[in-house]
């Protein structure tokens, strides 16, 4: 409804009663987040969290759950600091907040400078893990699709020709990732209990 109202009212959803149910729960969390964190800090409070559920959700349903779960561990903690430290409290979850986002960034920099590197789980979400060097081999991985378990697998377990690849393909490939999917043996001992 909020990417493309157009698409949502031909597929039958009633799109004016769910506006108005969003910026009525909006309301009264910025009157709620006004009292704890101040006017300014609501803001961030609102915006912080679901930058960071962004880059590793799969669907807006998970983007949502993972910022709201976000701002909460937030808001806790920036309160426990408050209380420990006798700090003001809205400050004290801003700077929680603030420090999950730079470290979000931080990391950001480290794939990009190539020290660390993502690791796809399939759909946007991704795990992160040592970039390969001389003394970090690239090697393939395995992903649960149970339990979203990622495994290494040993360098030299599947051997993958990729000099076909950089000779024909026409411009630059940065990385060639190769990754399995299955279920991990936790989960299929698990599944044969059922």
């Amino acid at each position: 409804m909020s990417y493309d109202e157009d698409f949502a009212r031909i597929r039958g959803v009633s799109v004016k009663k769910l506006y108005f149910g969003q910026i009525g729960m909006l309301a009264v969390a910025i009157v709620l987040l006004i009292k704890v964190v101040g006017l300014i800090l609501v803001i961030a409070l609102l915006t912080i969290p679901p930058f960071m559920a962004e880059k590793y959700a799969n669907s807006l349903v998970q983007m949502m759950v993972a910022s709201s779960l976000l701002g909460a561990v937030f808001t806790v903690t920036g309160l426990w600091f408050s209380y420990r430290y006798n700090l003001t409290s809205g400050a004290s979850i801003i700077m929680v907040s603030g420090i999950a986002f730079l470290v979000s960034l931080v990391v950001d920099k480290l794939v990009e400078y190539g020290v660390v590197e993502r690791i796809s789980t399939g759909g946007r979400a991704s795990y992160y893990g040592l970039a390969p060097n001389d003394y970090h081999k690239p090697h393939l991985h395995f992903y649960c699709k149970n339990c979203g378990q990622m495994d290494c697998l040993s360098p030299g377990s599947i051997v993958v020709d990729t000099e076909p690849l950089w000779k024909t393909y026409p411009g630059r490939i940065d990385k060639v990732e190769v990754r399995i999917d299955g279920i991990c043996k936790n989960c299929e001992k698990r599944q044969t209990k059922l």
